[in-house]
């Protein structure tokens, strides 16, 4: 079942309200406004953290070698986990979670590192700053669909599922 809420804004009083008495995991893009939501495990999008470095590469010029930068590197590793979870759908939610520890985990522990370190030396008010940025601070969020072997990696068939509704208000 797909529920979909429409509000005239997107202030925190509204989630708050809609998912009262609930106290699970809810998966955002990283919204500030579900930071004030208690009792509930907030869960980060895999998908929305690609999408940054996808940015960052497409902004490139046209004929760049983007091999051997960091946004390639990064980009890489993201769609490294996405892979796991594709090849490992049709598994019980226990040996995902299982899998999870031991393929997905050692990827993102090195992906975290990888981007503390290209953020100390990236240059402010790039896309590329802005992409290590967002994932140093969705870390603890998206580092919770590791525990879980019934979540996601990311919330793309919720957002597919609402993109008609979206699309047909505007």
């Amino acid at each position: 079942i797909v529920v979909f809420k429409y509000e005239n804004t997107r202030g925190h009083e509204h989630a708050k309200k809609h998912l009262e008495g609930y106290h699970q995991i809810v998966q955002t893009d990283g919204y500030q406004a579900y930071e004030k939501l208690e009792g509930i495990t907030h869960m980060g999008c895999w998908a929305h953290c690609r999408r940054k470095y996808t940015e960052v590469l497409d902004s490139a010029p046209s004929g760049t070698d983007l091999k051997g930068t960091a946004s390639y590197r990064l980009l890489h590793k993201i769609n490294r986990l996405f892979q796991i979870e594709k090849e490992n759908c049709d598994k019980s939610y226990e040996e995902i979670k299982e899998i999870r520890q031991k393929e997905s985990k050692p990827i993102i522990d090195d992906f975290f590192e990888d981007v503390k370190e290209c953020a100390k030396v990236a240059v402010n008010k790039t896309k590329l700053s802005e992409a290590l940025k967002y994932s140093i601070n969705q870390e603890e969020k998206l580092r919770v669909y590791l525990e879980d072997g019934r979540i996601e990696i990311s919330n793309n068939r919720a957002e597919n599922a609402i993109r008609p509704f979206c699309v047909g208000r505007r």
